[in-house]
């Protein structure tokens, strides 16, 4: 990810934010606000740059956590992660429900932990861009 501009890692991160909206919205249907956010980004309402910037807001103070596996950080500090993508998002942690749910098993938590440390380091990337 190193030499990537800020572009090429909105692409990047809108990507994979798909491919994981896909996936959760499989895994868990009823999470309405995933379906909303996966159409906002396939119809552009909801621009790329705008939903990176409000993840890394969101995931880089809590870096530590996230290559720590601290589970408290779906229980507690995933609240707003929705929240700068205008999307009406219940004001519900979605991950909390989710990292607490029967449906979860210990196979899915290591994936969404993949994934969060795959959007921590296109954050982190970001942020490093835009400090130059």
């Amino acid at each position: 990810m190193s030499g990537m501009t800020n572009t090429e890692l909105e692409t990047l991160f809108k990507d994979n934010l798909e491919k994981f909206l896909d996936i959760m919205i499989q895994q868990f249907p009823s999470e309405k606000d995933f379906k909303l956010l996966q159409l906002g980004l396939k119809t552009k309402m909801i621009l790329a740059s705008k939903a990176l910037k409000g993840f890394a807001q969101v995931i880089i103070p809590h870096k530590d956590m996230v290559l720590n596996r601290d589970e408290s950080f779906f229980l507690d500090k995933c609240k707003d992660l929705l929240s700068d993508t205008d999307v009406d998002a219940e004001q519900v942690n979605h991950f909390k429900r989710i990292w607490t749910s029967d449906d979860l098993k210990e196979e899915d938590r290591d994936n969404l932990w993949r994934w969060f440390k795959l959007f921590l380091n296109i954050a982190l990337r970001y942020d490093q861009n835009n400090k130059q």
